[in-house]
C-alpha cells in the first residue's frame, strides 16, 4: 500500500533525491520493533526506548506481545492479542497540560470501523493516572456516527464519518495542544485528519503508567513504531508522516 505522501515520501533537494529523517525536535520516546526488543521465552519482556530519555516498557507472565517477523517492508512488528498483552512503565515524565503528539505505523488485526467493543474502549496507547486515563490513544465504534478517538477520565474525542484505517499497516496521529479548550485535538490518519469534535484535557499527576496495548482494553493489532513528542504542530506532522511512510514504504 502507498499512501502517496509527499511523492512516496521522497524529497528533492537540487535535483538529488533526499530521504526524509525522523523529527528530533522535543522527541520524548520511540519505540521501534526492530531495534531495542528482548524476549524472554518468544515474547517482549522489554521494549527499550531509543531515546537518550529511556522510557522502556515492560511486560511481565503471559501477558506480552510477540514479535512477528517481515512483518512490513522486511521490518519486524509487535503484535498485541487485544486480550491481555500490554506493556507498560511508571513515569513522571509527562505534566499536565504538555502538549503531545503520539504517531504510530500500526495495524489493526480487525477493521476499527466494524469492531463495536461497547461501553469499553480499545486503546493503542496510553499516558494514565490511577484515577483514568489523563490520555489514551483508542479507536472505539459504537453505532455509528460515534466513533472515538482519544478518552480521559470520563470525556472523549469523536470523529465524524469513518476511521478509513481498515487491517494494513498505516500512519496514525493523535495529537493534544495542552490546553482544555474544544479545538484541542487532532486525528490523522496517513496525511488526512479527521473532523473531531470533544476536548482533551490530560491532568497528569507525578504519578503516571504509559501502558503501550491496554490489556483487556487493547486492540489487537501489531505496532511497528512508537513516537512521542512534547509538541504540538502541523508541520510537526506533516515531517511525522513524511519519515514513517518513507521509513515503512507505505
Amino acid at each position: 500500500m502507498k499512501i502517496g505522501l509527499s511523492c512516496g515520501g521522497i524529497q528533492y533537494a537540487g535535483g538529488t533525491p533526499v530521504a526524509p529523517t525522523m523529527p528530533s525536535a522535543s522527541l520524548a520516546m520511540r519505540l521501534v520493533a526492530d531495534a531495542g526488543v528482548t524476549l524472554d521465552s518468544g515474547v517482549v519482556a522489554t521494549w527499550s526506548d531509543q531515546t537518550a530519555n529511556g522510557l522502556h516498557v515492560t511486560g511481565a507472565g503471559t501477558a506480552r506481545p510477540a514479535v512477528t517477523s517481515n512483518w512490513q517492508n522486511g521490518r519486524d512488528g509487535i503484535a498485541f492479542d487485544g486480550s491481555n498483552d500490554v506493556l507498560s512503565r511508571s513515569t513522571s515524565f509527562f505534566t499536565a497540560g504538555t502538549p503531545l503528539t503520539v504517531a504510530m505505523v500500526v495495524a489493526a488485526t480487525s477493521d476499527p470501523d466494524s469492531v463495536d467493543p461497547g461501553s469499553n474502549e480499545r486503546a493503542y496507547f496510553g499516558i494514565q493516572s490511577t484515577s483514568g486515563a489523563d490520555f489514551r490513544a483508542n479507536t472505539r465504534f459504537d453505532a455509528a456516527p460515534f466513533r472515538q478517538v482519544a478518552w480521559t477520565g470520563s470525556a472523549g474525542v469523536t470523529i465524524s464519518g469513518t476511521y478509513g484505517m481498515g487491517t494494513v499497516p498505516n500512519v496514525v496521529i493523535w495529537a493534544t495542544d495542552g490546553s482544555s479548550g474544544s479545538a484541542n485535538f487532532v486525528f490523522r490518519v496517513n496525511g488526512a485528519a479527521k473532523t473531531t469534535s470533544g476536548a482533551l484535557t490530560n491532568t497528569s499527576s507525578s504519578s503516571l503508567s504509559i501502558t503501550v496495548g491496554a490489556g483487556s482494553l487493547s486492540h489487537a493489532c501489531t505496532i511497528g513504531e512508537l513516537l512521542i513528542y512534547t509538541a504540538f504542530s502541523t508541520d510537526l506532522f506533516a515531517d511525522i508522516e513524511e519519515y514513517l511512510a518513507y521509513a515503512w514504504d507505505l
